[in-house]
């Protein structure tokens, strides 16, 4: 991730370079440095600045102005913030028209053409914008115990896949909330919507205990449904497993799998991982019902030191683990996370010789969801099953890459898609 501020500033003459070191050694890159006016006790400038995180620019600006001697900020500007008023995603038409001919044409015109060609019985998917359409939908509880903050959040995820969506795959996303208490009620609710769409993408699924929810939605709604939960990370998740075991050269059968914290993702995963042939998957959680479902997909309902002790692969889907459980990894175990970083205590993992951690900020989902969109679209597949999730990481396993994940810009979209053919 980077951010990205302008900061105008005095500076005294001699001290540029102290300003830009400063900047590098925070971590912090020069994107433009531009002089505005030449003054006699030195120069003032307008610079533009690329970092990782708010925090990490706020303590480089506070340090110029500790020396007001040298350095002089008079504004700091968060260009993202301008440009992402409103939110990220602008919906426009294609026929863009700004005088009243470009209307009664573009328009008017456009619009009379495709009912009359509809009309003609031309085919209908070439010239509905819902064949092209995907809602992108986070279902959320009434009486949820997350708060309005997170429903912003989803919402704001909801906004980027869709940008991520029509730069890949040239389709329309559509960010919806959805409050329902009851499956039920969320049936009746995407039944009324699905015409429009060509697939219902399920983003947020909130209080999931099981993969029942998954299947009764496949049942009941004619359209086509991806699930970011239940298809998109265990595809990613799988793909990374197989890549480390590549490039390791474990073998599947002589390795076991952990996964503390449970859910859609871990109940999709303990079946891929046991289809690629794990001699054990381990599933711990919190909540008593989940390891009770995790157990009826194949895996070992156990304690969170077991799994940290005898695991070769570990997945922290949540933090339901304390330090001491931490404490027992071991030299050669790889372990992904998908918590905060700060939840994991990576001075433990040093100690203790694991090597091999990738946190959560590595798992992009924007690298496999375009891709399986694309694909069911294309072959009209109403929903994913295990063999389309394994042929696709099989798929990307098989690309020339030096890094662990896929360039989002290379041709992992292809890939996927094609993928799923046949």
């Amino acid at each position: 991730m980077k951010l990205l501020s302008k900061i105008d500033i005095r500076i005294k003459r001699g001290y540029l370079p102290h300003f830009i070191n400063e900047l590098c050694k925070a971590g912090c890159a020069l994107k433009s440095l531009e002089s505005i006016e030449i003054l006699p006790e030195g120069e003032r400038f307008s610079a533009e600045v690329l970092y990782d995180t708010a925090e990490q620019f706020r303590t480089v600006v506070q340090k110029f102005k500790r020396h007001p001697e040298n350095f002089s900020v008079e504004s700091v500007t968060n260009l993202l913030e301008n440009f992402l008023h409103g939110g990220m995603l602008d919906v426009l038409g294609k026929g863009k028209f700004e005088t009243k001919a470009d209307y009664e044409m573009m328009v008017q015109g456009g619009a009379g053409m495709i009912i009359d060609k509809i009309r003609s019985g031309e085919n209908v998917g070439d010239f509905s914008g819902m064949f092209f359409n995907v809602a992108m939908i986070n279902w959320m509880r009434l009486k949820s115990e997350k708060s309005d903050v997170n429903r912003f959040i989803v919402q704001t995820i909801a906004e980027r896949d869709s940008v991520v969506l029509k730069k890949f795959t040239g389709c329309n996303g559509f960010p919806l909330l959805m409050r329902a208490d009851h499956p039920e009620d969320v049936i009746k609710v995407l039944k009324s919507i699905e015409e429009s769409f060509f697939l219902i993408r399920m983003m947020e699924i909130e209080s999931a205990f099981d993969s029942s929810l998954v299947s009764y939605i496949n049942s009941e709604i004619d359209q086509a449904v991806l699930y970011r939960d239940y298809d998109e990370l265990p595809l990613l998740l799988t793909y990374a497993v197989m890549k480390i075991s590549q490039k390791k050269r474990i073998s599947y059968d002589e390795c076991n799998a952990g996964m503390i914290g449970l859910g859609l993702p871990a109940f999709r995963l303990t079946r891929l991982l046991k289809a690629l042939g794990f001699a054990r998957v381990l599933g711990c959680d919190n909540n008593e019902k989940c390891m009770m479902n995790v157990e009826k997909e194949g895996a070992l309902a156990t304690t969170q030191e077991n799994i940290f002790s005898n695991s070769d692969v570990i997945f922290l889907f949540k933090n339901h683990f304390t330090v001491a459980d931490l404490s027992k990894v071991r030299p050669g175990q790889v372990i992904i996370s998908l918590i905060d970083d700060e939840e994991v205590d990576r001075e433990i993992l040093s100690n203790r010789g694991v090597k091999d951690y990738i946190p959560a900020e590595y798992l992009d989902l924007s690298i496999v969801f375009p891709g399986l969109a694309a694909g069911m679209k294309k072959n009209s597949i109403h929903h994913l099953e295990d063999q389309h999730l394994i042929k696709a990481a099989t798929s990307m396993v098989q690309m020339k890459i030096d890094s662990l994940f896929p360039d989002v810009f290379g041709d992992v979209h292809a890939v996927i898609e094609k993928s799923l053919a046949g």
